[in-house]
């Protein structure tokens, strides 16, 4: 997921949790959080709770969860006929930027595929909430995903030419198009919807030796302008991508 200055952030220890708070104020400086040691935790912004069965996320209105693959085990047992892998016509040993990681279902149907991923999520709280989660539940493809808190945009436009090999972008899509799973509903509580404009896919095009996907929301067209080439758009009942292409090395 993405976003501009989003809410204030908190980390906590539950009563069962670790004893030193060492370790929360190095996460609250990683994740740009407050350390919060009192009862009862904040009701009005997200923050992550340390438990002694790993981190709990805690969003206003929300029940409090702990990471879970949901239901991309799934599509972890035939991970070359996910749609996104056939879209990226996806190659053993090639690179991705998911450009935002959110819970990690994505980036771990592509390690899966045989995809080395490198995740960009620009709320700290939840890159932290995701990788560990991938570590204790998904431990061998997490060894082929790298998080980095960061935002895609400003990443992107930074970015070397031609350094990686795909990028990959899937930003929470607007509360008309994002449907009622907690998973859409938990990220768009904490960050705001910025849909990838055509400038940002210049930006991925000029990063990308191979190609560019945006995930489309079900009624949302694709990127267009600023001499954008049109994409070509696959899809199936649920699933919509916007896939632009290097012909020299698609």
């Amino acid at each position: 997921m993405n976003g501009q200055a989003g809410p204030r952030f908190y980390v906590a220890a539950s009563r069962r949790g670790p004893r030193e708070s060492g370790g929360l104020h190095a996460l609250a400086l990683w994740t740009q959080a407050e350390v919060w040691l009192r009862r009862p935790l904040p009701a009005d912004r997200p923050g992550l709770v340390l438990t002694a069965t790993g981190p709990r996320l805690h969003v206003p209105g929300e029940a409090p969860r702990w990471w879970h693959p949901n239901f991309t085990t799934q599509r972890l047992q035939a991970p070359h006929a996910d749609l996104l892998v056939r879209a990226l016509d996806l190659r053993p040993g090639e690179s991705v930027i998911d450009g935002t990681l959110g819970f990690g279902y994505d980036a771990m149907v592509l390690a899966a595929a045989g995809a080395r991923v490198l995740g960009l999520e620009a709320l700290g709280i939840v890159a932290w909430f995701t990788l560990d989660g991938l570590w204790r539940h998904a431990r061998p493809l997490a060894r082929h995903i790298t998080a980095r808190r960061a935002d895609h945009a400003t990443w992107l436009a930074s970015a070397s030419p031609a350094s990686v090999d795909h990028v990959y972008l899937d930003p929470p899509f607007p509360d008309e198009d994002a449907g009622s799973t907690p998973t859409f509903t938990l990220l768009r509580s904490v960050a705001p919807c910025r849909r990838p404009d055509a400038a940002l896919v210049a930006d991925a095009l000029r990063v990308a030796r191979r190609r560019v996907i945006v995930k489309l929301a079900p009624t949302e067209t694709p990127p267009a302008g600023a001499g954008l080439p049109p994409p070509e758009v696959v899809w199936t009942r649920r699933l919509r991508y916007a896939v632009w292409r290097h012909h020299a090395a698609a």
